[in-house]
């Protein structure tokens, strides 16, 4: 039932053109910003530690210097069990990526990885507010 009045509400409310807007929202920005402490770690440790500025995603990328392990956490891991790990042979390229949400706490962790890039990417939406409110503008106008 409560798909369907969604579905409703949205119907009457966005025409095809901007539900294709609407779903942009969830896109990383093209301005990402750097957090990255080291460019290289041997053994297993922590390569970058941040509060997420925003709702978005944290890219890492790196090379392998021999069987190499990364891994991303949103903490606290007990109530926010949000992991991602890649793993990788020798002197291959590895990334990955994990979205988060504006105030966790963001820790990359890896092991034997050189060429070490960790970005955070803005969400480019606005959110819920910002729907509301054009919902609000558009009814207004209807009126």
């Amino acid at each position: 039932m409560l798909k369907n009045l969604l579905a409703l509400l949205l119907a009457k409310f966005y025409s095809k053109e901007e539900s294709g807007l609407v779903a942009r929202q969830a896109m990383p920005s093209d301005q990402p910003v750097n957090f990255a402490s080291k460019t290289t770690i041997s053994s297993w440790g922590t390569i970058a530690t941040f509060t997420a500025p925003g709702d978005g995603y944290v890219t890492f990328h790196g090379r392998s210097m021999a069987g190499a392990a990364a891994q991303i956490a949103s903490l606290p891991l007990e109530n926010n069990p949000t992991v991602i790990t890649a793993t990788q042979d020798n002197y291959q390229g590895m990334a990955c990526n994990l979205p988060v949400q504006k105030g966790k706490t963001v820790e990359i962790y890896g092991s034997n990885i050189e060429n070490i890039v960790v970005t955070f990417n803005r969400l480019i939406g606005g959110g819920i507010i910002e729907t509301l409110f054009s919902l609000l503008e558009k009814e207004k106008s209807y009126a």
